[in-house]
């Protein structure tokens, strides 16, 4: 399911972003932050590839060359967080990904309600028409049998 699978990619990367950016704003050091980061993670494989990177920081690796191998966030995140490694404002790179992506959430989630309306007005057409006709079609055959007498 494409929308669904690029909403939930969406929605982990603006976790992260959020979460990351807020921690190393108040001061935590990346590894420490990278641990937490990890705990708010609810995907299984966002949350691997934070631990994985974690480990990865604590040898002297960038986050974002982690981030590039593992390939499941978006080019966008590791680029921005390599800018943000390099020029030494990670925290700022990370609050603009995490707006960006959060507005690629909302946008991602209205064309999934978008998508799903017909169907449920069709799903809701269907369940109103049984009960309709399950109470005209014993009304019909009283009338029916009382016009035979």
């Amino acid at each position: 399911m494409p929308l669904i699978g690029s909403l939930t990619v969406k929605t982990a990367s603006a976790r992260m972003a959020r979460t990351l950016g807020t921690l190393i704003g108040a001061g935590l050091p990346l590894v420490d932050a990278l641990s937490i980061v990890t705990s708010t993670m609810t995907n299984i494989y966002f949350r691997d590839i934070i631990s994985d990177a974690r480990e990865a920081v604590l040898l002297g690796s960038p986050l974002s060359k982690q981030f590039e191998k593992n390939r499941l966030f978006p080019p966008l995140v590791y680029h921005m967080v390599g800018i943000g490694e390099e020029t030494g404002m990670l925290e700022k790179m990370l609050a603009k990904l995490a707006d960006y992506y959060e507005t690629e959430v909302e946008s991602a989630t209205e064309r999934v309600l978008a998508a799903i309306e017909p169907a449920i007005i069709v799903f809701m057409a269907v369940i109103i028409g049984t009960i309709v006709i399950s109470l005209v079609l014993p009304m019909a055959s009283m009338y029916n049998s009382l016009g035979g007498l």
